[in-house]
């Protein structure tokens, strides 16, 4: 089970990512981030992130590559930042709005 949703709050968009991003969800998550106009930088939110595969994996990669900042507030996802060397910074979830 996932849970994805964009909040947007002034110049930034946040990506929150909550559950398992596996197999045709990572590609309709690109698909919807590609298609998205968001003001500003996206952040993308992995604090509720409990598992992904190599799609997953991938989508992470992709969403670095096209320059988004990683928040991760969990074991597993501090553990993926640093594996897949994610640009991560550690904020309270609420605080992204």
């Amino acid at each position: 089970m996932v849970r994805v949703e964009f909040h947007e709050r002034d110049d930034k968009t946040t990506l929150k990512i909550e559950g398992r991003l596996v197999g045709h969800v990572a590609t309709d998550v690109r698909s919807a981030v590609a298609s998205k106009q968001t003001p500003g930088k996206l952040i993308v939110d992995l604090s509720d992130l409990t598992w992904v595969d190599i799609k997953g994996e991938e989508l992470l990669l992709w969403l670095a590559r096209i320059g988004c900042s990683f928040v991760t507030g969990n074991a597993y996802s501090s553990f993926l930042s640093e594996k897949l060397s994610l640009r991560g910074f550690r904020q309270a979830p609420q605080e992204l709005g």
